[in-house]
């Protein structure tokens, strides 16, 4: 797996930073998944994750994102889910992981 790049922009009309997950993410990628959410978190700034490519996502990623969305929202910081694929969706469903009851905000669909 390659590292993950994060960007700089806007979003909700403040500076954000963005990560893309691109197709999949899994018990291997999460060390690279790991060292881009502390990158993401220790910026400061609201988290928007491109989840629009998703065609596989593991335990290990869920837990990584879970936790910096956590740490995001102790430092009264959002993160935003855009465009989750229904392979994104359903891998949270299936661990009983509510998107909206951890606090992310979601975006579209890419699905529909």
């Amino acid at each position: 797996m390659g590292q993950l790049d994060l960007s700089s922009g806007q979003w909700d009309g403040q500076p954000a930073v963005f990560l893309d997950l691109g197709t999949s993410q899994t018990l291997q990628s999460a060390p690279d998944l790991h060292a881009a959410l502390a990158d993401a978190t220790d910026r400061g700034l609201p988290l928007v994750v491109d989840a629009s490519a998703i065609e596989y996502l593991t335990t290990p990623a869920v837990q990584l994102l879970i936790v910096a969305g956590r740490q995001l929202a102790a430092s009264e910081m959002a993160m935003a889910i855009r465009t989750p694929t229904s392979e994104f969706l359903n891998a949270l469903h299936d661990l009983g992981i509510d998107p909206v009851e951890q606090g992310w905000d979601l975006e579209g669909d890419s699905d529909g």
